[in-house]
């Protein structure tokens, strides 16, 4: 009860305050606006919005010059991750990579290179490394094909140490098993060999028996290309003529059915000699025992009975020989090569074609 009396008691006081102000501000009315009336409102106004306007501006003007600066600071930082991205891209080691991946991503670095702005690329030599990567790239291939060509190499030689590993137990269970080579037991096996040459994988177990038997060697040889010969030969050589040279000539005579051995006009004899028609091609193989005076003597004999003739020699003593050929019509090459020759030269047609020339 006595709280509500208390407000009471405090509206009465405002309510009589209020009045009293009022009072106050009727007796001195024209007093207190004389001031405001006499303000030139217009000037105000325009003072006002000029104010406001100067105000707005540079709001506007801050805004703007933040926009430009935050602007700059990104493009600034861009800048940066792309010559940070560009000195990676150019510290990239293409030593660790293949030839191939090597070139791929040499193509992706320059795409992503020429997105990048001027600006950046400018500051560095490309062209310099891009020389250089190429170098990389050139001498990665050299070893990729040294590594290749030695790899082929270790290859030929495992084949090889095989083939003469089987052929050295395939011989050592023939002594061990103690055969007695006899003419009863040559008659048991079969009829006399025809040739005098064959390769060892062309002949059975029992045709290898014979060939032991009647006096055939053993020559572990390499083909005219120059690949080993899987098993070798064997070879019956009743002439005192090197292994070598002796199958050399069979290995020549095989390349085409009319060639003969030891073809001879008169009192001297070529190794291998082709007939085709009026077409003749000679061969002769060089080991490089015979003295130069005797194959120059040779030579007017080769020129007078062939339309053309090979001297047949290995690159280690090809110089001693490459002298008395002339290109044309004598030549001095390696078996690959005498090889090639020789199928060329008595192709169809061929011969037919050569012999008018030379005539």
């Amino acid at each position: 009860m006595e709280t509500k009396n208390n407000s009471f008691e405090n509206f009465v006081i405002i309510c009589a305050v209020v009045i009293a102000l009022y009072k106050w501000f009727e007796s001195y009315q024209d007093e207190l606006l004389r001031p405001f009336q006499e303000i030139d409102w217009i000037k105000v106004g325009i003072w006002v919005i000029l104010i406001i306007s100067s105000v707005m501006l540079l709001i506007l003007v801050y805004k703007k010059r933040k926009q430009y600066l935050e602007k700059k600071r990104a493009d600034e930082e861009k800048l940066q991750k792309q010559e940070k991205q560009l000195k990676e891209i150019l510290g990239t080691n293409f030593g660790h990579y293949s030839s191939n991946y090597a070139k791929e991503r040499l193509m992706e670095i320059k795409k992503s290179i020429s997105l990048l702005p001027e600006k950046i690329t400018s500051k560095y030599d490309l062209s310099k490394f891009y020389g250089k990567v190429g170098e990389i790239i050139s001498e990665r291939i050299k070893q990729e094909n040294n590594e290749r060509e030695e790899k082929e190499r270790t290859k030929r030689q495992a084949e090889y140490e095989e083939a003469k590993k089987r052929e050295q137990e395939k011989e050592q269970k023939i002594k061990d098993s103690k055969i007695q080579i006899k003419e009863s037991i040559i008659e048991r096996h079969g009829k006399k060999l025809e040739k005098s040459f064959y390769r060892v994988r062309d002949l059975s177990e029992e045709e290898r028996l014979r060939a032991i038997a009647q006096g055939f060697k053993h020559y572990r040889g390499i083909e005219l290309d120059g690949h080993l010969c899987i098993g070798g030969f064997y070879i019956k050589n009743n002439r005192k003529e090197s292994p070598y040279h002796f199958t050399a000539k069979h290995l020549f005579a095989e390349l085409r059915p009319n060639s003969r051995t030891e073809y001879g006009l008169g009192d001297k004899r070529a190794d291998v000699a082709y007939i085709c028609n009026d077409y003749k091609l000679g061969l002769e193989i060089e080991t490089g025992t015979n003295k130069i005076e005797q194959l120059a003597a040779k030579i007017p004999w080769l020129e007078r009975n062939f339309s053309q003739w090979i001297f047949v020699c290995s690159r280690k003593v090809m110089s001693r020989y490459s002298h008395l050929v002339d290109g044309k019509k004598s030549f001095c090459l390696s078996p690959k090569r005498a090889k090639e020759k020789v199928l060329e030269l008595t192709a169809p047609k061929c011969t037919e074609r050569i012999w008018v020339k030379w005539l």
